[in-house]
């Protein structure tokens, strides 16, 4: 028995109904272009589920992301999801990430697995937040897809499709989807996303509308995006306290080469101290790594203290933010790819914007969860004196 998430799903979103279409007609591409929470991924992963289990010819089907830690936290989380929803009861190979589901095998791979890009042909590809994957990439991938590519994304930009695909290629069905199309989203969850109407146009019309924008005013335009990670002077921690709304936060940072690296240690809503605590145990952070933490919430500072971690306030005070942006930008910021969540919030840190849509000096109080993590380590170890007082004044 399916649950009523799934039944939904299956009846009431277009994403279900377009992919699943797209791939019964063999089309070309299905193109999933959506704001958040309108339930791209986790729709076209129906689709295929579906199609799967009725094809009477074996396939292979491809899922694609653009690193390993991309999948295990979305859609390989979500397939997980359907196919207990579903009552899956076909084989699933944990080393391999591949499930045998009727007569077709679904593979689970990343984009950065030289081996799988350049690997066999498929039957199907499906290639999740295409846009966080170089065209290169792409191209190996789709050369050796013989029936349907399915990508989706969220229009923050142009990037490739727009580029490479769209003026030379007719053959494929193109799908804008915003929350409103999806019936499992919560009342909070649509009050959160229409707030941004008020706050940010642009961002409303990327995240609320599905419609392909262009974010002005990053604030950390330079940020480098590296797959290395190298030996690190300064080493320490950031955290910024969440709960229910906002993540708890936790980066790695330190310096190499002259720049500044850092990578996504902890991200996720729910975690009350002894959560953190854990996760910190499990993620390898030592009790004597220096951390620094949101002074707004001396509380949890201290349980963490008395449980032992090596953890202590950052200042805070008028002009620290600034400071802070301005410490990070001076040394140059390089985010390890597997930070998924980092990178994404800096795609959208930007500064706010008056009526006019003229620049603020001011940042947005949304997609900084990892940035305010990584300024309290800034603050706290790149300034000379730990304080911010001649930038304030």
């Amino acid at each position: 028995m399916t649950s009523s998430r799934i039944n939904n799903l299956i009846y009431d979103t277009k994403v279900v109904r377009t992919t699943l279409g797209g791939l019964t007609k063999r089309r070309k591409m299905v193109v999933q272009q959506g704001g958040t929470s309108s339930g791209k991924t986790f729709g076209v992963l129906i689709a295929i589920y579906l199609y799967a289990i009725s094809q009477e010819e074996s396939q292979l089907i491809s899922v694609v992301g653009c690193t390993l830690p991309h999948l295990r936290r979305g859609a390989l989380r979500q397939w997980l999801t359907i196919c207990e929803e579903m009552a899956f009861d076909g084989d699933f190979n944990k080393t391999n990430l591949t499930f045998r589901l009727g007569k077709c095998t679904i593979e689970f791979f990343s984009a950065d697995d030289n081996n799988k890009v350049r690997g066999g042909k498929r039957d199907v590809l499906f290639v999740n937040e295409a846009n966080l994957i170089n065209y290169e990439r792409y191209r190996q991938l789709a050369i050796r897809t013989e029936q349907t590519e399915i990508i989706d994304f969220n229009p923050v930009g142009e990037f490739w499709f727009h580029e490479k695909i769209v003026p030379f290629q007719d053959d494929f069905l193109f799908r804008i989807t915003t929350y409103k199309d999806n019936p499992t989203v919560s009342e909070k969850v649509k009050a959160d996303i229409e707030r941004l109407k008020e706050s940010d146009p642009m961002l409303y019309r990327i995240y609320a509308e599905g419609k392909t924008g262009r974010i002005q005013g990053l604030i950390f335009e330079n940020t480098k995006v590296v797959d290395v990670w190298p030996q690190l002077k300064k080493r320490a921690y950031g955290l910024d306290f969440g709960y229910s709304n906002d993540p708890t936060a936790l980066v790695e940072c330190g310096l190499a080469f002259g720049e500044l690296y850092t990578r996504e240690i902890i991200y996720e809503t729910g975690l009350i101290v002894p959560d953190i605590s854990k996760s910190m145990q499990d993620a390898g952070v030592k009790r004597n790594d220096e951390i620094f933490a949101d002074a707004a919430d001396p509380a949890s500072i201290e349980q963490l203290r008395r449980e032992g971690w090596n953890i202590r306030a950052a200042k805070k005070g008028k002009g620290s933010i600034l400071f802070g942006i301005d410490l990070i930008k001076h040394h140059g910021l390089n985010i390890h790819k597997n930070s998924i969540n980092f990178v994404k919030e800096s795609r959208n840190y930007k500064w706010k914007e008056n009526m006019d849509g003229d620049l603020l000096n001011k940042p947005i109080d949304n997609f900084n969860h990892c940035f305010d993590a990584l300024r309290y380590y800034a603050v706290m170890k790149l300034s000379r004196k730990n304080s911010f007082i001649q930038f304030a004044g």
